[in-house]
C-alpha cells in the first residue's frame, strides 16, 4: 500500500503548493507591486541528466526523509514533544538547507514539507514519504529543473 499512498502524497503536495503559492503571489503583487519570480535551479549539479544526477535523485530522498522526517520527528515525539513541535521543527530544518532555491521556491517547498511531515506524524510510515520525495526529485530532473 505504500505506492498508492505515495501517489496520494504527490497529488496532495501539488494541491498544497498551489493553495499556498497563489495567495502568496497575490499578496506580493498587492504589497510589492510585482509577482515573485522563481529562481532557476537549472544546472545545480551542472551535468543535466547523467549518472551522477540519477544516483543523487535515487539516494537523496532516503537520506533527507530518514534523517529529517523519520529520525528527527520520532525523537521529538519520543522525548515528549507534541506533534505540532515535531512537524514545525521538521519543516524548519528541511527548509533551512533549501534556502539556496530562493524565497519563491521556498514557499512552494514548505507546503510540500508540511504535507510530508503531517503524514508522517499521523501514520508513522516513512516509505510513502520517501517514494513521494523520489517522484518529485525525478520529475524535476526529467523536466530539466536541475
Amino acid at each position: 500500500m505504500d505506492v498508492p499512498r505515495a501517489a496520494g502524497l504527490v497529488l496532495i503536495c501539488r494541491v498544497a503548493r498551489y493553495l499556498v503559492w497563489v495567495p502568496f503571489q497575490i499578496f506580493c503583487k498587492f504589497y510589492f507591486g510585482h509577482y515573485l519570480t522563481q529562481k532557476s535551479t537549472h544546472g545545480h549539479l551542472g551535468v543535466g541528466i547523467s549518472g551522477l544526477s540519477i544516483v543523487f535523485v535515487c539516494l537523496n530522498p532516503f537520506f533527507e526523509e530518514l534523517i529529517v522526517r523519520g529520525y528527527l520527528m520520532s525523537e521529538i515525539l519520543d522525548l515528549g514533544g507534541g506533534g505540532t513541535l515535531a512537524v514545525l521543527t521538521s519543516i524548519a530544518v528541511q527548509m533551512s538547507y533549501h534556502l539556496y532555491q530562493g524565497l519563491a521556491n521556498g514557499v512552494a517547498l514548505t507546503a510540500g514539507f508540511a504535507v510530508y511531515s503531517i503524514y508522517f506524524w499521523r501514520k508513522r510510515r516513512i516509505a510513502p514519504v520517501v517514494l513521494a520525495h523520489f517522484c518529485a526529485d525525478a520529475y524535476a530532473l526529467v523536466r530539466g529543473g536541475w
